[in-house]
């Protein structure tokens, strides 16, 4: 499988044995196995097509022609980051110092991640990668919030990547949503919209909307709806800009409030 877009290319091959080794329990969820890393040659491919899934253009972006065997004994995957994917790190996250460390967080998030007000997210189970970027994002003042930003001031690298793996490991609660919007939200959510030239948003969160860990998009089901329409709002009106490739600004711009509240409560109703 070969997957292209304007921020990241990825390419797949399966059977995905031993590629990249085992990863123990206690190493993070972003760690490789870079040794294995160096076993790589170049993996043979049928002709491939691939496609800008954000433009919906008819013209093949690349065109990946057949190579040469890779080894046998490490028939995987070759991640090929760009401009949104984070880089690999060999970082054993401490998910217990990260409990320990988000009991400020568990004021507006919860003491496991689930939020009881909509305007705040449920963190719990979402990808580490997304977290640990919006804690730099907001470190760095690309994202604004003040309570976020007093939040993160004195925390160091390796304390957002311990609290990022808490709430990753955490299980999100089933949240409220409005039931006469699912059916809309469902259509814009899987088909995009035509006349606007809005995309699919499983393009890049993936149909059951898990996001994708690599790239550090979010997983965005069973989110607050509240949250997420607010998101959505600030992306369309450029308050929120740490966006790669102003990608969510680029598609938020397109979309009417009723399509933003009737994507969001589809969903807040995915678990």
């Amino acid at each position: 499988m070969v997957i292209a877009h304007s921020a990241a290319l990825w390419c797949l091959a399966a059977p995905t044995v031993g590629a990249l080794g085992e990863i123990s329990a206690s190493e993070a969820h972003l760690a490789v196995n870079i040794d294995k890393l160096t076993e790589f040659a170049i993996i043979t491919l049928k002709e491939y097509q691939v496609y800008d899934i954000h433009s919906r253009r008819k013209k093949p972006l690349y065109v990946l022609v057949p190579g040469d065997m890779m080894k046998s004994s490490y028939i995987g995957a070759i991640l090929i980051g760009l401009s949104s994917l984070m880089s690999f790190a060999l970082i054993a996250a401490d998910s217990e110092a990260g409990k320990a460390k988000s009991a400020l967080c568990a004021g507006c998030h919860g003491v496991d991640g689930n939020s009881v007000n909509g305007i705040w997210p449920i963190l719990a189970g979402q990808h580490a990668s997304y977290l640990v970027k919006q804690m730099k994002n907001f470190k760095s003042a690309e994202r604004t919030d003040p309570v976020m930003q007093g939040m993160v001031a004195a925390l160091s690298e390796e304390d957002m990547q311990n609290i990022a793996a808490y709430f990753a490991a955490q299980k999100a609660k089933p949240v409220a949503f409005d039931e006469n919007l699912v059916a809309a939200g469902e259509s814009i959510y899987r088909g995009g919209i035509t006349e606007t030239s809005v995309a699919a948003c499983m393009a890049c969160h993936s149909p059951g909307a898990s996001g994708n860990e690599l790239a550090a998009y979010p997983s965005l089901k069973g989110q607050h709806s509240e949250y997420l329409v607010s998101q959505l709002k600030k992306f369309r009106d450029a308050t929120r800009t740490n966006d790669p490739g102003s990608m969510m600004r680029a598609i938020s711009k397109r979309m009417t409030d009723g399509e933003i509240m009737a994507v969001a409560a589809y969903i807040s109703a995915i678990q």
